[in-house]
């Protein structure tokens, strides 16, 4: 009787670990949209949520969503971003997933390659903000700095 209910309890184990939860999988999910990869693997950790892929270039890749780790508002709210971090700790792209903001203005970002800056992780400094977008285009600069101060100090404290 005893074996039996530790087995039970095993295999109940098992199959909530390997079958997730539904929002890990949504997560996961989400991450499929913006990550070409074969294999797709969750990470969470003290706070952290992350899926890890290998990129074409056989170099390991994070996507993080921001409002996982910071929610700014922007001139009329919050913009999700993907952002997807190299295993160096670099920014290697920033996506918006969804946003409050006015979709005109994000329109304008999009089309301005405002976010294409962001390949390598520069300094937040030198960005071009998108004339009449300024205050949406100052809080993703934020969003990213800080989402990606957050996940870049776990990458190396977790390494």
């Amino acid at each position: 009787m005893k074996a039996k209910l530790i087995l039970s309890l095993i295999l109940t184990s098992l199959f909530l670990y390997v079958q997730g939860t539904e929002e890990d999988k949504e997560f996961l999910s989400l991450a499929s949209e913006y990550v070409t990869a074969e294999e797709i693997s969750l990470i969470t950790d003290d706070g952290i949520r992350a899926a890890r892929f290998k990129g074409d270039d056989k170099q390991a890749y994070y996507f993080i969503q921001s409002n996982d780790y910071i929610q700014l508002e922007g001139y009329e709210g919050v913009t999700n971003l993907a952002i997807i971090v190299s295993s160096e700790g670099k920014v290697d792209s920033v996506t918006i997933i969804d946003s409050d903001e006015t979709p005109y203005f994000i329109r304008r970002i999009i089309r301005a390659g405002f976010l294409d800056q962001f390949n390598g992780y520069p300094d937040v400094n030198d960005l071009t903000t998108v004339t009449g977008a300024t205050i949406s285009c100052e809080t993703i600069i934020d969003t990213v700095d800080q989402t990606a101060e957050i996940f870049i100090q776990w990458l190396k404290d977790s390494t």
